[in-house]
């Protein structure tokens, strides 16, 4: 059955989601009748079939399936066991994906809190595992149309990743492009494609200029400054238009900040699913679970 399971790991990664999700159903089926339901290789099986639903879009079953996993997972585990934190970041995503921000919000403010909490004795925001829930509740603000509330989450998770994972380390760099985007949609346009140009010049440097994030970056820096220019010279009339100059000041619609999306963390890479809103690349699971696995 290990081997059911890995190959469901590998279509997932490969973007295969239907595929994936009859092979993690069979291992579920199967880990259910032999193991029983609260056996802890059935439970992670089954937030991980949790995880491929919204993968396919199926969110009200993954939010079903995960609740019930939890459930389960909080009878036999510790209330800050990893899992737990890991099964709570699935169901904040599927519910927030149908929507219901509040109750994505509320899950998402618990496992900050929880992981404050047990991994603050060494580290305490400034854990990489911390800093990756700090993300997450800053997208969720961005849902809810609360940038200023971002903006501070997103500035502290920036700082402390420069601080202990370094300026160019790729998800340092995550936190830039990010920012980027927050500060845009905040009209902040000179703060924004400076952060962004920043962005793609280190990314180019450390992740290659074909890589997906540096492309991501690349593209919606361009939109930015084209757009920008274009406004700009609409409302200034002596402007050149072909002297290749970015102005750097001058706002935005939303529907331009738009065009340049969230990006999730490097390492997460392996757990893709569908862009949606204000999300690219963003991915399934956090830093609490073993990120190189889905």
């Amino acid at each position: 059955m290990a081997a059911y399971y890995w190959h469901g790991v590998a279509l997932r990664r490969q973007r295969a989601y239907s595929e994936a999700e009859k092979r993690m159903k069979q291992v579920v089926e199967w880990q259910k009748g032999n193991l029983g339901e609260d056996n802890p290789s059935t439970l992670y099986s089954s937030h991980e079939l949790g995880a491929t639903y919204i993968c396919n879009g199926r969110y009200k079953e993954a939010e079903e399936l995960l609740m019930e996993t939890l459930e389960i997972r909080k009878r036999v585990s510790d209330a800050d066991d990893a899992s737990i934190l890991s099964i709570m970041i699935y169901l904040a995503d599927a519910v927030g994906r149908q929507g219901r921000w509040n109750e994505a919000e509320k899950l998402q403010v618990q496992v900050l809190e929880a992981r404050e909490r047990v991994l603050g004795r060494v580290l305490g925001r400034d854990h990489p595992n911390t800093l990756d829930a700090m993300g997450n509740l800053a997208m969720t603000y961005e849902d809810q149309g609360r940038w200023e509330e971002a903006e501070k989450l997103e500035e502290e998770a920036l700082e402390a990743s420069r601080r202990v994972l370094g300026n160019e380390h790729p998800n340092t760099l995550t936190c830039m492009h990010n920012l980027g985007v927050i500060l845009h949609h905040l009209n902040r346009c000179e703060e924004a494609i400076a952060m962004l140009s920043e962005c793609v010049r280190l990314r180019r440097k450390v992740i290659g200029i074909d890589h997906p994030y540096t492309v991501s970056s690349t593209k919606g820096l361009q939109e930015w400054q084209e757009k920008l220019a274009k406004r700009t010279g609409e409302n200034d009339p002596s402007a050149s238009s072909g002297s290749g100059s970015v102005p750097a000041s001058g706002a935005l619609s939303s529907r331009d900040a738009n065009s340049v999306l969230r990006q999730g963390s490097l390492n997460e890479q392996q757990k893709d699913k569908k862009s949606t809103r204000k999300r690219i690349w963003h991915k399934l699971a956090r830093r609490s679970r073993d990120r190189e696995k889905p």
